[in-house]
C-alpha cells in the first residue's frame, strides 16, 4: 500500500482539511456492499467546518475515477458511512472522493449546504436510524414518537450520571418515559428525578452499560432508543486520558479538548480534523467526565510515535 499526501481545498473552503492522504490501494472485498448506500440530495456538499466541530471524522480520500469505486472504498472501512463525491466533467466520473464518519457517540452530526457539482452516498442503516423521520400509523393524522436517549457517555467508576430524553419528540404529547438497563452490572442504581424524562445512575462499576429509553405518546404509540455508558478501567483510562494530544495530519482548525495527566486538567488544543486519538473531546465537560482524577502517576504514560 502506498500513500501520497497532497494539498486540497474542496468547494471554496467548505472542506477545510487542507492535507488529504490519498490511498491508492486496490478495493478487494467491497462487492455487493454498494447496494447498502442511499444516494443523498444532489448538489449538496458537506459543510466540513460545522460537521467536524460537532464530531464528524474525515477518514481518507482514495484515488478513483468512478462513483461506485468511491462507495466501494467506503465499504472497506467499518467507520465509513458517507461517501462524498466531487463530480468529474463526464457523467459518472469523479474528480475527488472523500470518506467520512458522520456519527459521534451515536449521534448524526454531518451538515450539508447547497453547492452544484457534488453527490453524496449515505449508508442505509445510518439513514434509516437517524434521517428517516417519524413513521405514521394514521396517514398525516398521528405520527409515532421519536425517542432520543442522547449521546454515549464515558465516565470514571462511581461517578453519578444523568440520562435524559429531552430531545424525544411527538406531534402531540409524550405521556411516558421509561428507562431500563439492557446490558451491564445489575447493581447499578437507577433513580427518577423531578423531571419525567430524566434518571440518575449511581454505583457504576468499570465496564460497558447499555440503557434503553421507551417513550409512549397520548395515542399509546411507542418508540425506543439506547445509550451506552462506558465506565473506564484503569487501562482504558490510559488510552482515553494519558496519551498525548494528537493534532493529526490534516490542516483544519477545530477547537477540541484533551486531558493532560501531568497537570490533571483538561486543556484546549487545535485539532487538524483527521487521524486523532481517543484523548480528543468536543467540550470541557465531556473531557472532565471521562478523565477527572486520572494522573500520570496512577498509570504509565503512553508515548505515541509522531507519525502515527
Amino acid at each position: 500500500m502506498t500513500a501520497l499526501c497532497i494539498g486540497s481545498i474542496l468547494g471554496s473552503a467548505l472542506l477545510l482539511l487542507s492535507i488529504v492522504c490519498q490511498d491508492n490501494a486496490q478495493v478487494t472485498n467491497g462487492e455487493g456492499c454498494a447496494g447498502n448506500f442511499n444516494v443523498g440530495n444532489v448538489n449538496f456538499v458537506l459543510d466540513t467546518e460545522d460537521s467536524v466541530k460537532e464530531g464528524a471524522s474525515f477518514i481518507s480520500s482514495p484515488t478513483i475515477t468512478q462513483a461506485e469505486d468511491c462507495v466501494d472504498y467506503c465499504c472497506q472501512d467499518p467507520n465509513c458511512n458517507l461517501a462524498l463525491i466531487e463530480n468529474g466533467a463526464e457523467k459518472g466520473s469523479v474528480k475527488t472522493c472523500f470518506l467520512f464518519n458522520c456519527l459521534y457517540k451515536r449521534e448524526y452530526v454531518c451538515r450539508f449546504v447547497n453547492k452544484v457539482g457534488f453527490t453524496n452516498y449515505i449508508l442505509d442503516s445510518v439513514y434509516e436510524d437517524y434521517l428517516g423521520g417519524p413513521e405514521s400509523t394514521r396517514g398525516d393524522e398521528d405520527k409515532f414518537p421519536t425517542a432520543k436517549a442522547g449521546r454515549d457517555i464515558v465516565v470514571q467508576p462511581n461517578d453519578t450520571v444523568t440520562l435524559n430524553g429531552i430531545e424525544s419528540w411527538d406531534d402531540k404529547v409524550i405521556t411516558s418515559y421509561k428507562w431500563s438497563l439492557v446490558k451491564g452490572d445489575s447493581t447499578v442504581e437507577i433513580t427518577k428525578t423531578d423531571l419525567k424524562d430524566q434518571v440518575m445512575l449511581r454505583n457504576l462499576k468499570p465496564g460497558m452499560y447499555v440503557f434503553q429509553l421507551k417513550v409512549t405518546d397520548s395515542s399509546n404509540q411507542s418508540a425506543m432508543d439506547k445509550v451506552s455508558v462506558l465506565v473506564l478501567t484503569p487501562e482504558q483510562s490510559e488510552g482515553h486520558c494519558l496519551v498525548p494530544k494528537k493534532v493529526g495530519h490534516c490542516r483544519g482548525s477545530f477547537p477540541r479538548w484533551h486531558y493532560n495527566g501531568a497537570s490533571e486538567k483538561c486543556e484546549e488544543f487545535i485539532f487538524g480534523g483527521c487521524k486523532g486519538n481517543r484523548n480528543n473531546y468536543l467540550s470541557l465537560q465531556e473531557c472532565s467526565d471521562a478523565c477527572h482524577g486520572v494522573s500520570a502517576a496512577s498509570g504509565r504514560s503512553i508515548v505515541v510515535p509522531e507519525g502515527e
